[in-house]
């Protein structure tokens, strides 16, 4: 943890910051961090409340953990995928009153800076559950 806060989210956020720097958007490097946690934070927070509608159950005997574990994994990869295509628009939603003049810049900056950052979460998770996966 740095300063309290998981180290992986530490590297997404630094990650969009990075993206949004290297794709010129047009505003200070300090609009660019505050705006990055408070669309994040935002994003988050949506996200927490929609996920309460996607229970996934929980099966009893070993031939249904076996299923479940192969749902879950499909289920992750899919949910990842929403929640990237989720987190751009939210997170653009945020950026568009800041930067309305650089509107569709600000849009590629969003979904480039999503997708490298939710890359560097899928990698960390890929990583971190390899061996739980594969036991």
């Amino acid at each position: 943890m740095i300063l309290g806060v998981p180290w992986a989210i530490v590297l997404a956020l630094l990650t969009e910051v990075a993206v949004f720097r290297l794709c010129r958007t047009p505003l200070s490097f300090w609009s660019i961090a505050g705006g990055t946690v408070g669309a994040n934070a935002f994003s988050w927070f949506v996200g927490v409340l929609i996920i309460r509608f996607f229970p996934i159950p929980m099966l009893g005997t070993w031939e249904d953990r076996q299923f479940q574990v192969h749902y879950e994994v499909m289920w992750v990869d899919l949910a990842f995928l929403i929640a990237c295509i989720l987190s751009t628009i939210l997170e653009y939603l945020i950026w568009w009153p800041i930067g309305r003049r650089h509107a569709p810049h600000l849009l590629r900056a969003t979904f480039c800076a999503n997708l490298a950052s939710y890359t560097v979460l899928g990698v960390i998770g890929l990583v971190l559950s390899h061996d739980i996966l594969y036991l």
